[in-house]
């Protein structure tokens, strides 16, 4: 074996299981994996020029939009307004993480920007509404007013999510 070949059998606890059809092993999805995927594809659609690349980036943010969303707002699995939330810290930011993917995916694919442009606004807003604290912190649950299960650790989520609105050229600013 080569030294950077992956062994499958000694590895195998920390890859993600799939089954032989590559379908979901049934563990939780997480929205940051999403957006990596979404904006890898689209730097490779720019380095390759191969744009059918971003057509597949989008079915993988579309569905991140679809299946990982409260009312159009990001929320993880593990997310919850009311004191049952069981994010950690890690999970926390993975929302802030996926909107910093989008900007890369949007920084490779501008002419994409109109599609997502009233998503990200709702963000933002869900953001400003639903996740700040009194004292300016900010908390991980963006999609329902905080009932003492928002943590509010994580600020760098936001800060991430809110300069995409705040600092790009494609976002109509």
């Amino acid at each position: 074996m080569l030294s950077h070949e992956v062994d499958r059998e000694e590895n195998d606890e920390r890859l993600p299981r799939l089954t032989s059809s590559c379908a979901n092993n049934g563990q939780t999805t997480w929205t940051y994996n999403q957006g990596v995927i979404a904006s890898g594809l689209a730097a490779l659609a720019k380095a390759t020029g191969d744009s059918s690349l971003l057509s597949e980036a989008e079915i993988t943010l579309d569905a991140t939009i679809k299946l990982k969303t409260v009312n159009n707002i990001l929320k993880e699995t593990c997310d919850s307004a009311t004191p049952t939330s069981t994010c950690d810290n890690d999970q926390a930011m993975f929302k802030g993480i996926w909107m910093k993917h989008l900007q890369f995916y949007l920084d490779n694919a501008p002419d994409r920007a109109s599609k997502y442009a009233s998503f990200i606004g709702a963000q933002e807003s869900a953001v400003f509404h639903y996740a700040t604290g009194s004292d300016w912190t900010v908390g991980n649950v963006w999609y329902a007013p905080n009932q003492g299960g928002s943590l509010f650790t994580a600020q760098t989520q936001v800060r991430d999510s809110l300069k995409i609105t705040c600092t790009n050229e494609w976002a109509g600013d």
